[in-house]
């Protein structure tokens, strides 16, 4: 009896539990064959007693804190999605390192234009050296730069210009070198 009652006031739901049972158990060895009543010294462990004991139990789960948290198939499932979509960005993303050593190279080959039309203003032909113009080429990275295109004039007269910005390795894996030019002639 005292074990019951340790149990019993112990708080947690376990012990509850094994209370309700032990109590169950008491309940059915203490009716008599004579009489279907409980025995009047167990009457606290009698029916209605061991169905509060129940509800006491009900609400005392119902009150414990649960923790907020994923379950692993929500997890699997957005990793699935993650995946997917990975997937899906990177065709979109392959090509970025090319467009951007060509979107370079369109710079230099407009920054170029701009000093052989100002060299044209200044000597009333285009020239035909970088150095004359004032250009310096980035470096190439081979040489410890991060270009990967060469500079030159192929032809420049006094009414016309053409410049070549050629590629020193294959950035895009097509297995040819880019080439880009401008070719400028003007009316006077």
């Amino acid at each position: 009896m005292n074990l019951l009652v340790v149990l019993r006031w112990k708080g947690n739901a376990l012990s509850s539990l094994v209370f309700i049972l032990f109590r169950h158990v008491i309940i059915s060895q203490s009716l008599t064959a004579d009489s279907s009543l409980p025995n009047p010294k167990n009457f606290l462990f009698s029916f209605p007693n061991f169905w509060l004991a129940k509800l006491r139990l009900n609400i005392m789960l119902k009150n414990q804190r649960k923790l907020k948290a994923f379950t692993l198939t929500e997890l699997l499932v957005v990793l699935g999605i993650v995946g997917i979509l990975t997937l899906l960005a990177l065709p979109i993303f392959d090509n970025l390192g090319a467009k951007a050593y060509e979107a370079e190279a369109e710079m230099q080959l407009k920054h170029i234009k701009g000093l052989l039309e100002s060299n044209k203003i200044r000597t009333f032909q285009y020239s035909g050296d970088l150095k004359e113009i004032g250009f310096t080429a980035p470096k190439l990275k081979k040489d410890g730069g991060t270009s990967v295109f060469e500079y030159s004039i192929v032809e420049a007269s006094k009414t016309s210009f053409i410049v070549l910005a050629k590629a020193a390795e294959d950035f895009d894996g097509d297995g040819t070198y880019m080439e880009m030019t401008i070719n400028c002639k003007s009316s006077a």
